[in-house]
């Protein structure tokens, strides 16, 4: 499990799909490096959401499960 404390883009440069490439990769590497739940917190839910996570108050917070991701390396 790693939790993931904010996605950060410079204003002048939000609106074009880097937040969302930077959180891709981040989730990428982790699979890579065998993580299986990147957590982050609920204030981000408009960011996250719409990107994978979900709520889940088992975890107190957002998730995207990275299973999918290792499974499809390990194929």
């Amino acid at each position: 499990v790693v939790h993931l404390d904010g996605v950060v883009v410079a204003r002048p440069l939000q609106g074009r799909g880097i937040g969302t490439a930077l959180l891709d990769d981040f989730c990428a590497r982790m699979a890579n490096e065998n993580a299986s739940v990147v957590k982050t917190h609920f204030f981000l839910r408009q960011f996250c959401l719409p990107r994978g996570f979900q709520v889940d108050r088992r975890w107190g917070g957002l998730v995207r499960f990275l299973e999918a991701a290792n499974e499809e390396k390990r194929n």
